[in-house]
């Protein structure tokens, strides 16, 4: 833990997230929301343990984008006649961006 509460987050946490967000990309791409919803779902979790704050709830706006975009895919999966793929998938490719930036400093 740093001083200001936050946990560490390695270079192997921001590996392991991008695959994550690179397995959803791939489902997104092959129009298989199942794939990338359960692919996004992981990516949350480990997002959030990423930033998990003591005694705090607030996480970064990457981190809630994601978590944002995971609630739009399954809300896609109950309903089949909702098409977002590619506002989806322009929204994961800004999601990654973000966290290669975070992942830089």
């Amino acid at each position: 833990m740093t001083e200001n509460g936050h946990a560490r987050r390695s270079p192997d946490d921001y590996k392991e997230l991008d695959g994550l967000l690179d397995q959803a990309h791939k489902g997104l791409g092959n129009a298989d929301l199942y794939k990338t919803n359960e692919a996004l779902k992981r990516a949350s979790v480990k997002a959030a343990s990423m930033w998990g704050i003591v005694g705090g709830t607030e996480l970064p706006t990457p981190a809630r984008s994601l978590i944002s975009l995971a609630n739009e895919v399954q809300r896609s999966l109950n309903d089949p006649n909702r098409d977002g793929a590619d506002a989806m998938r322009r929204d994961l490719d800004e999601i990654r961006r973000r966290f290669a930036t975070e992942a830089s400093n």
